[in-house]
This record gives C-alpha cells, sequence and structure tokens, in this order.
C-alpha cells in the first residue's frame, strides 16, 4: 500500500484491523510503505498474522500491544527487544513469541494460549524470552482448547524463561499450583515448571 494510511500516526498503528494469512505454500506480505515503522499496536487497533509465511514489516519494531496482536496457525515472530503486552496477546496452537529482550504483562493485559493439534501431539502457544531478559507478569491468563484432548500428566511450556532468574508477579487470580479448568479439564499452573522459572500447565484431571 503505497498512499495515506490515516490509521498510522509515526510509530503507533492507531486503528484498523490488520491481517495477514500465509500458508507453507503461500507467502503473504502486507507493506504500508509511505507509513513509518510501528512501535505501537494502539489501543483501537488488531493485527493478525495466520500461517507460516505471514508477514507485516511495517510491525517488525513492536514493542508495546495496547490493542490485540494475534500470532495463530504456527506463526512465529520475534521482537527487536523489549516487549509490553497492555492489551490482548493470542497465540494458537505451535505459535511462538520470542521476546529478545525483557517481557512485561501489565495490569492491563491479557494472555490467551490456544491449544489444538491431535491427542497424541497436542501444540499450545507459547512465548520464548532471552537469556538477558527478565519477566514479569500480571493481567490476565486464558487458555482455550480445540479438538484435542492431552493425557493426565501432560506439562505444556506457555513462556520459557531464558534467563536464570525467577519469574517476578504472577497472573491475577492464578497464584503458584491454582487449577484452571477448560472443556472439563483440570490444569494446574506453575511459575517454577520447566528448568525452574517457567510458567508451566499440566493436565491434572
Amino acid at each position: 500500500m503505497t498512499g495515506t494510511v490515516t490509521q498510522a500516526n509515526g510509530g503507533t498503528l492507531t486503528a484498523g484491523s490488520w491481517s495477514v494469512f500465509g500458508t507453507s505454500a503461500v507467502h503473504s506480505t502486507l507493506t504500508l510503505s509511505s507509513a513509518a515503522n510501528f512501535t505501537t499496536i494502539g489501543a483501537l487497533a488488531h493485527v493478525t498474522l495466520s500461517g507460516p509465511n505471514s508477514a507485516f514489516p511495517n510491525i517488525a519494531p513492536v514493542a508495546t500491544v495496547q490493542g490485540s496482536f494475534s500470532l495463530l496457525n504456527a506463526q512465529s515472530f520475534t521482537t527487536a527487544g523489549n516487549f509490553t503486552d497492555s492489551g490482548q496477546l493470542i497465540l494458537g496452537p505451535g505459535s511462538t513469541l520470542t521476546v529478545t529482550g525483557n517481557f512485561v504483562q501489565s495490569s492491563k493485559g491479557s494472555l490467551t494460549v490456544q491449544m489444538g493439534g491431535t491427542n497424541t501431539a497436542p501444540l499450545i502457544g507459547s512465548i520464548t524470552t532471552a537469556p538477558t531478559g527478565t519477566v514479569s507478569l500480571n493481567g490476565q491468563l486464558h487458555l482455550t482448547i480445540s479438538h484435542v484432548t492431552p493425557a493426565v500428566g501432560s506439562a505444556f511450556d506457555i513462556l520459557d524463561d531464558g534467563s536464570p532468574s525467577a519469574i517476578s508477579g504472577i497472573f491475577i487470580g492464578l497464584p503458584e499450583g491454582a487449577s484452571i479448568v477448560v472443556s472439563g479439564m483440570t490444569f494446574r499452573i506453575s511459575y517454577v515448571g520447566g528448568d525452574g522459572n517457567d510458567v508451566t500447565l499440566t493436565r491434572i484431571s
């Protein structure tokens, strides 16, 4: 798109719904050539990257989400540095957000991780952080499950803290060991899972 974009204000995408869909065979790219690169997805803006070959180059440096940012259908996205979720962050089955700096979810933020795949190979959305970054949690966590029933005892790493430091904070209403019930299944949350400082969900019944 080469024309003026009224929803672009410097480094902020202020509004609109911007969705790019790709597949393993089809590469799809949306480029706003007349706009700057965006460091902020504003409160009225919604960005979706769906599929492994979907791209929106203008959001390459995005550092703050106030609206919504969705990675679906095994899409992966790597930040240019720190990342703050103060809106809605949605991660589909097999999709990964890699944060190369600090990850912060504020009290206004929500993280939705979706589980899918097959019973023998369930997939879940996840976040991975850098060895030099820190993790600070607040806000809401939501789990959705579609067409899959993981075995009791299955553990899922939804936030892999790459640093040696402990995670700061918790999701609202979900202290260590709290239960999350979805589709008749109960999961236990831990902030000391994985290698000792990851956020995991384990099916317990």
